[in-house]
């Protein structure tokens, strides 16, 4: 019996290609293809979170993406899962960037979660059943973690137990038809890297990231001194598909008609 229940698992996942139905694959944002995991990157504070919130909350209004970046007809369903920086300064930075986020954009906050016991690592059994009942209920179009290493408790060094995670949220992705995004940190750059640009092995821990993620999106940015805003450069390191065109955006701070500080990413197509 053992022998033939194998035999019907083999003839299963093997067979020839079947080129009946063509698979189209929807870009977000033009960056983040929908049934698939992508990965953005770089170092700590260089603006990871902005960036996503902003684009987080271009998508769910609709219309114009982060000025000029893309243009989607419909508002889309997005589901911003926070790890590392809480409700509070989370909204915080939603009312400096002045955007009212719509009710397609929902938030799920790691630290409320864990007040009600619901458990939501990515490396257990009973976590990864939580977020596929999330997304069952929710049926969003995109997802963010933000960041990757809040999500699970595993040594990111570790291939099999980094590959198990992507693999789940890759399932995931092709099982809701929904774009994976998950935010991670650069390594820290050796000194005789200094001046050098990103590449795949710049992002933090095992590189089977850069094999199992469709997309790998690396940033930088600088800040010069007596500025008072931030230079990032967003470029598509890796995709299984077309690669978007290398853009960029500053992040500038400044005082409101009430005396509070303010936010504006302003975007850059031909940063370099």
């Amino acid at each position: 019996v053992e022998n033939t229940s194998t035999e019907d698992i083999i003839s299963r996942v093997i067979g020839p290609a079947k080129l009946d139905k063509e698979e189209k694959v929807e870009i977000l944002w033009g960056l983040f293809p929908r049934g698939y995991v992508s990965v953005l990157f770089a170092d700590p504070g260089a603006g990871k979170t902005w960036l996503a919130l902003r684009l987080a909350c271009d998508m769910a209004h609709g219309g114009a993406i982060f000025e000029e970046l893309a243009y989607t007809e419909a508002p889309l369903k997005v589901l911003f899962a926070e790890g590392d920086c809480g409700k509070e300064l989370l909204n915080e930075r939603l009312r400096k960037l002045g955007i009212s986020p719509p009710e397609s954009l929902n938030f799920l906050y790691l630290h409320d979660a864990a007040k009600e016991d619901l458990e939501l690592s990515l490396s257990t059994s009973m976590g990864r059943k939580k977020w596929e009942t999330i997304f069952e209920r929710y049926r969003p179009d995109i997802v963010v973690f933000d960041t990757l290493t809040a999500f699970h408790e595993s040594e990111e060094n570790d291939a099999t137990a980094m590959k198990s995670i992507f693999h789940f949220l890759r399932d995931c992705g092709k099982r809701y038809q929904m774009a994976v995004v998950v935010i991670h940190h650069a390594r820290k750059a050796k000194r005789s890297e200094t001046g050098l640009p990103q590449t795949l092995h710049d992002s933090v821990g095992s590189g089977i990231l850069a094999r199992v993620a469709a997309v790998m999106v690396g940033m930088e940015s600088k800040t010069d001194d007596g500025a008072e805003e931030t230079i990032c450069i967003v470029r598509c390191l890796k995709s299984w598909f077309a690669p978007f065109a290398t853009f960029g955006f500053s992040i500038e701070r400044i005082e409101g008609e009430d005396g509070k500080e303010e936010v504006r990413l302003n975007y850059n197509p031909f940063p370099e």
